[in-house]
């Protein structure tokens, strides 16, 4: 059963995954952006109606793994940040299978801007682990439409 997981998340790797993400597609955040200087990513969160938590923290980003292969992989991690004084930052993970695992800063501005830093992790297995190669400073806007990467 591991083998069979562990492969499927490598040929998600190898050529590029769908484009929904629990039910909900890519893009479909409250604020959306991207990492600068990489126009082929995604990143998204969710504010809370009363603006004390970060949810729905969504990424799309390129991902190295650790046996060579490489790839695309949208991924919504469970779990909210807490907002204080207008900044977050903490860990949220997900999925069920593996554990893909964001660790986020972000500082909500005025005119509905953010920005912030994000590293990407899956941890597929004890011996399989993949990065994000393109993850670093974000960049976000409330009610931004951003398109959706093509897969690598």
């Amino acid at each position: 059963m591991k083998r069979a997981f562990v492969t499927a998340i490598v040929s998600v790797l190898a050529f590029g995954a769908g484009t929904a993400v629990a039910g909900q597609p890519l893009g479909e955040n409250d604020y959306e952006g991207r990492v600068k200087g990489e126009d082929e990513t995604y990143f998204g969160f969710d504010l809370s109606n009363d603006g004390k938590t970060v949810k729905k923290i969504t990424g799309y980003f390129h991902f190295k793994c650790n046996n060579g292969k490489e790839g695309s992989l949208p991924a919504r991690t469970k779990g909210t940040l807490k907002v204080k004084d207008g900044k977050f930052e903490g860990k949220t993970k997900g999925p069920s299978k593996g554990t893909m695992i964001f660790e986020t800063t972000g500082k909500l501005g005025k005119d509905g801007k953010a920005n912030g830093t994000i590293e990407a992790t899956l941890k597929v297995s004890e011996e399989l682990t993949c990065t994000a190669r393109d993850d670093g400073e974000w960049n976000a806007k409330k009610g931004r439409d951003v398109e959706l990467p093509s897969p690598i």
